[in-house]
């Protein structure tokens, strides 16, 4: 992708609601690659929320602006950390930001600002996660224990 198409959003995170944000119209008609960078300064109140499988619901890719319905749980989460003080960012791997903050907004999450770059945080969460102890056997056990990971040959070289 070219520099002619593709948008960048930089944002600074601020504890208020950005529905003075713009998200063009004309976004949902072109394939962009958007990335929301955030301000680090607010790290050591910042909460990480995984958008799919924890807000959103997903089962799999569908297509470009095919977001699941909200799940409760995960709703509720972002509105009581947002109550409780912290900064509230949802992490995703998708490149369609503006379509995610669209729909953070049109559910009332509006404060919560999407990204798809890894910030300093105090903690991330996320459905897929596993949790790093310095205990290497617990986290390939683990491994083993997931059903949709298939065994794979090492690759080779460097």
């Amino acid at each position: 992708m070219n520099l002619a198409t593709t948008m960048l959003f930089e944002a600074k995170i601020q504890q208020q609601d950005l529905s003075h944000q713009n998200f063009p119209n004309d976004l949902e008609n072109q394939p962009r690659q958007v990335t929301r960078t955030v301000d680090h300064k607010h790290s050591h109140t910042t909460i990480c929320v995984d958008f799919d499988g924890v807000i959103a619901s997903y089962d799999g890719y569908r297509g470009r602006g095919w977001i699941g319905a909200p799940k409760p749980e995960g709703m509720e989460l972002l509105h009581r950390l947002n109550q409780m003080g912290y900064y509230v960012v949802v992490l995703t791997a998708r490149q369609e930001l503006d379509l995610v903050g669209k729909w953070l907004q049109e559910h009332g999450v509006g404060f919560a600002v999407p990204t798809n770059t890894k910030p300093p945080a105090v903690a991330y969460i996320d459905d897929r996660a596993i949790e790093w102890k310095d205990d290497l056997s617990t986290v390939i056990s683990k491994l083993k224990d997931l059903d949709n990971v298939k065994t794979r040959s090492p690759r080779s070289g460097a």
